[in-house]
C-alpha cells in the first residue's frame, strides 16, 4: 500500500521552493502484537527541533502497521538550501501518538543535510526493518551527497570530485524511482 502527503515548510527564503521526495518503507507490526501500531511521521527544523525534545502535532497522517511492510511517500517543499531537516518516525498506540502508552514510544531518527535545492527535486529513501525496541540515543545521520538528485541513475554518491552536489552543477532533474528494500537497504 502506497501512503503519499505533501508538506510545506513555512521557511524564510525567496519565493523559489525545492522538493525533497522522502520515501520510508515502514515495517510490519511484530507478530505477536495484537493490539493496533501506527507509524507516525514528523519533519521539522533541524535548528529549531532537537531530537530529545516533543514535538507536538502531525505532519502527515500516521500509518496503521499491518502484516506487511507499507511505504510511505511524503513530498516536503522547502525554500532554504542551507536548512537542514530532522525527521522522527514515532510507533504508537494511537494515530496521534497520545495514548497512555505512546509517551515513550520507541523513535528512530534521521538528520538530513541540506535536502532543498531552488528549483530543483531530491529524494531520499530508507528501509525500516523492525519496529524498535526503545527510544535512540543517536539519530542516524543524511549526509547531503546521500540526497539522490540530478543525475540519472543510480550513484554511490550525489557529489562531485570536489564536494559539489549535483543539483547545485547539474541541470537534470530526474524524478525519484519506486522505493525497492533489498536485504533492508533502500535501493532506487
Amino acid at each position: 500500500m502506497r501512503r503519499a502527503a505533501l508538506l510545506a515548510l513555512l521557511l524564510a527564503g525567496c519565493a523559489e521552493t525545492g522538493v525533497l521526495e522522502l520515501q520510508l518503507m515502514l515495517p510490519a507490526k511484530p507478530a505477536t502484537d495484537g493490539e493496533p501500531l501506527f507509524a507516525q511521521v514528523q519533519i521539522r527544523r533541524a535548528s529549531d527541533h532537537p531530537f530529545d525534545v516533543a514535538w507536538e502535532g502531525a505532519d502527515v497522517a500516521a500509518v496503521e502497521l499491518g502484516a506487511a511492510p507499507v511505504r510511505s511517500q511524503i513530498s516536503v517543499i522547502g525554500r532554504d538550501p542551507a536548512l537542514d531537516l530532522h525527521v522522527k518516525v514515532r510507533f504508537c498506540r494511537a494515530p496521534s501518538c497520545d495514548a497512555l502508552d505512546d509517551a515513550r514510544a520507541p523513535e528512530l531518527w534521521f538528520d538530513i543535510e541540506r535536502p532543498f535545492h531552488v528549483g530543483r527535486r531530491t529524494a531520499w529513501a530508507t528501509c525500516i526493518d523492525a519496529v524498535p525496541s526503545a527510544q535512540p540515543t543517536d539519530a542516524t545521520t543524511v549526509e547531503r551527497c546521500d540526497v539522490h538528485g540530478c543525475t540519472t541513475g543510480a550513484a554511490a554518491t550525489y557529489c562531485d570530485a570536489d564536494g559539489a552536489h549535483f543539483c547545485e552543477i547539474e541541470s537534470i532533474d530526474e524524478p525519484p524511482r519506486e522505493l525497492q528494500c533489498a536485504d533492508g537497504v533502500a535501493d532506487y
